[in-house]
């Protein structure tokens, strides 16, 4: 039973979401219910999220050290991603990015796109599928590839939740200089 519906019969009433999210319990013989602010709620069906846009800005350094060092330098990272829930287990992630690294006063760039298939096995655990195909690339020191993320990549990772804030991936993948 309804705690907010004691003098009210179950059978007769609807309940329904209305259009800032919440739920709502009518009765059904209420002739001055609008149609229009209100949905019937599928109890069956659990409501997808709508489409999402998430940016990330990331910087970082690098350095090698000995006979064979590479060097030292430094880049950025800008990415767009939507994500979209396809299912209430499975996640689609697509986005773009770009990517800039700082070598021994040179500068290299790359653009590209990134695909990500997120399968929810349970409340702690992922499996993901992963794509990334780069647009435009700058010939560059080789040892630099691995750094800069110019590379066409195609893989998949399990991952697993500790908690909300800290989980931890392992992954496998192909790449393409």
């Amino acid at each position: 039973m309804l705690p907010c519906l004691a003098q009210e019969d179950e059978e007769n009433m609807l309940i329904v979401r209305d259009t800032t999210g919440h739920l709502r319990a009518l009765p059904l013989d209420n002739p001055a219910m609008p149609a229009s602010e209100f949905e019937p709620l599928d109890m069956e069906k659990p409501r997808l999220k709508p489409v999402e846009l998430h940016g990330q800005l990331s910087a970082f350094v690098f350095t090698g050290f000995g006979k064979h060092s590479i060097g030292s330098g430094f880049g950025e990272q800008l990415a767009l991603t939507l994500s979209k829930e396809l299912t209430p287990r499975l996640l689609l992630e697509v986005g773009g990015y770009y990517h800039h690294l700082n070598y021994r006063g040179n500068n290299f760039g790359s653009v590209g796109l990134t695909a990500d298939l997120i399968y929810k096995i349970n409340e702690r655990t992922e499996a993901i599928v992963f794509a990334q195909k780069v647009i435009t690339r700058q010939r560059m020191p080789l040892p630099l590839y691995f750094v800069s993320g110019q590379t066409d990549k195609i893989g998949a990772a399990l991952r697993y939740h500790f908690s909300p804030s800290f989980s931890v991936e392992v992954s496998a993948w192909h790449e393409r200089f």
